[in-house]
């Protein structure tokens, strides 16, 4: 009769899974020396090394199911905080939108795991919007999605875009614009910054400085969020930094109407001006004339003058902070801007260039760690209510054993009287 090898299984598994793999085998070994034999020493082996892979494999899933709970519940942990920071800095702009946390952790759950972004991140981006003065309901009619779209397109952090966009939106933005607008507003605006970007040689970071250094003087001239994006994505990269691109704009819009007596009179050599009808940049209502209309009137003053005196007459009207805008527009002319107005209708927008960026391994890899985090976060909030109370008996116990009698009269009957045992015990 061949030999029976026998296969040890750790006897607080034997009720389990692997106590009945390892009674199977026996049951099995009986019938084959009912048969007129027990298993061959292969046949013996092979079982061996199956009862061995069962235990390993059971003992890596035990491992592994008991760190993605822990996981979970750390992540649940952090996404809970994340929501109460989000909520304090909402205040009542939650409620007066009919909106309550749970919208918004369905809401931010469902980014995590559909972009490529951690949840964490979500908030983080969501937060720096409502403390902007985003309302909450901005925030859940696509203000949050669109942001997180544009900070991937543009390729900028998530607070640092979601920055940008509400300042351009407390700029060109109507108090009287409701969330769905405000929304629209917040994606439009940022679709032309990045279709700006991606038709000229700088940033949409870099474009974004330059628009927030002159977004208030060319507001109250009456030039849109589109216009002041393709105004000076036409320029910035002439200029050392978007900071001085910004601010050369901005006092080219100021001097277009001159303050100066030399001022005029450059301008009227030029033919920008007559005491008559006033500054040629602006018309008969006193409206700005545009960006192309006031490069077109630049370059046709200045085609006969020489780099001198082109030079001299723009330090006259402009000063040295303005010239460099002037100068830009005088070579670029109506021409030129609604040649660049036209390539940044044709580039690609935030879908587009998003669309460009989320592909390959990387950011199948990160999309699939959004999804798994989601599932985590969900796992451990289902947790967390249990979790969090036996945390806090814990630390009634605790304080009771320690003395403290406000602890001691919170606890139930029998967790008092295992106080009680525990103090006498102590005190022996």
């Amino acid at each position: 009769m061949a030999a029976t090898i026998t296969i040890l299984i750790d006897s607080k598994l034997s009720g389990g899974a692997i106590g009945q793999v390892n009674k199977d085998l026996t049951e099995m070994d009986k019938t084959a020396r009912a048969s007129g034999g027990g298993f061959t020493v292969l046949g013996g082996a092979a079982a061996a090394a199956l009862g061995g892979v069962v235990v390993q494999a059971a003992q890596a899933a035990a491992g592994a199911v008991a760190g993605f709970v822990g996981d979970s519940i750390t992540a649940a942990g952090g996404f809970e905080a994340g929501m109460n920071q989000f909520a304090a800095a909402a205040g009542e702009g939650m409620a007066d939108a009919g909106l309550a946390t749970e919208d918004f952790q369905e809401l931010f759950l469902g980014l995590g795991a559909k972009l490529p972004v951690s949840t964490l991140e979500v908030q983080e981006a969501a937060i720096a919007l409502v403390k902007g003065g985003i309302s909450p309901a901005t925030i859940a009619a696509g203000g949050l999605e669109s942001s997180l779209m544009f900070a991937t397109a543009a390729g900028m952090e998530l607070a640092e875009a979601a920055e940008l966009g509400v300042k351009m939106l407390g700029t060109f933005g109507d108090a009287n614009m409701t969330a769905a607008q405000q929304a629209e507003f917040l994606a439009n605006a940022q679709d032309v910054m990045v279709r700006a970007a991606n038709a000229s040689t700088v940033n949409v970071d870099m474009l974004g400085d330059a628009m927030l250094a002159a977004g208030g003087q060319a507001r109250l001239m009456g030039i849109s969020h589109e216009e002041l994006t393709i105004g000076l994505g036409a320029i910035v990269g002439n200029f050392g930094s978007a900071a001085e691109a910004g601010t050369s704009y901005k006092n080219f819009l100021t001097l277009l109407q001159p303050t100066t007596k030399p001022a005029m009179e450059a301008m009227e050599e030029l033919g920008l001006y007559t005491e008559e009808t006033g500054s040629a940049f602006f018309d008969a209502s006193g409206a700005y004339v545009g960006n192309a209309a006031a490069a077109e009137l630049l370059q046709n003053a200045t085609a006969g003058l020489s780099a001198e005196q082109q030079t001299l007459a723009f330090k006259t009207i402009f000063g040295n902070d303005a010239m460099g805008a002037a100068a830009n527009y005088a070579r670029l002319g109506g021409e030129g801007i609604d040649a660049y107005a036209e390539a940044v209708g044709s580039a690609n927008g935030v879908t587009a260039s998003a669309a460009a960026t989320n592909q390959g391994f990387g950011f199948a890899m990160e999309n699939l760690k959004g999804t798994i985090e989601s599932v985590q976060i969900q796992i451990g909030l289902l947790l967390l209510p249990t979790l969090t109370s036996l945390t806090t008996i814990a630390s009634t116990l605790i304080n009771a054993i320690m003395g403290n009698t406000a602890a001691f009269a919170a606890l139930p009957g029998p967790l008092q009287s295992v106080v009680t045992i525990a103090q006498q015990v102590g005190s022996v």
